[in-house]
């Protein structure tokens, strides 16, 4: 499921900030410390941007719930414990939080899911990513992340649980009830 290249902030912040220090060290300090902060996005910005991308189907939404998951992450990160989940994960719980919400919202004020597309006629179609893409927004956010982290982001059972805040079975149990409504939203829209 291919996405269009980021082509602002999100593809200007580097993704591969060198390890100057531990991140153990730099998430104590960033507590108080806005520049520590700052390192800390500019290390994680690109992979939680390509994520909600992923999750909204479209850039400008995505950086703003990016944003807004940096700010959640800064006004929280006093209650981030080193034990509990990787910060990464710990932020992709955030971004799925404020897709979830995000998704909600445009529900409630449209009466649909946010992208949900038509089904097209054999003339209209476009490449089959773009049909998967849409058949992954056409899905329930729970659905949507469920997928999205554990396939596309390629996260553990393990690390997908972390981030959704659930068991590992219980991630499992979604998997396989989120790949068949996929399967089945699929072939809805490549039916003629």
């Amino acid at each position: 499921m291919g996405v269009r290249p980021m082509t602002t902030l999100a593809a200007a912040i580097p993704d591969d900030t060198p390890l100057v220090e531990d991140e153990t060290r730099l998430i104590d300090r960033a507590r108080h410390d806005p520049d520590a902060f700052g390192c800390l996005y500019r290390r994680h910005y690109r992979a939680i941007a390509r994520y909600l991308i992923r999750r909204v189907g479209d850039e400008q939404t995505a950086e703003d719930l990016a944003g807004e998951t940096f700010l959640a992450a800064w006004r929280a990160i006093a209650r981030y414990r080193h034990t509990r989940a990787p910060f990464r994960a710990w932020l992709m719980r955030i971004a799925t939080n404020e897709a979830n919400r995000w998704a909600r919202r445009a529900r409630r004020a449209n009466g649909v899911r946010p992208n949900a597309q038509p089904a097209r006629t054999p003339e209209d179609r476009i490449a089959d990513h773009e049909l998967a893409r849409h058949a992954l927004l056409a899905l329930s956010p729970a659905q949507q992340a469920v997928l999205t982290l554990r396939l596309v982001e390629e996260l553990s059972v393990e690390e997908t649980a972390l981030v959704l805040g659930v068991r590992a079975g219980t991630v499992k149990s979604r998997l396989a009830r989120a790949r068949d409504a996929f399967r089945r939203e699929l072939e809805r829209r490549i039916e003629p």
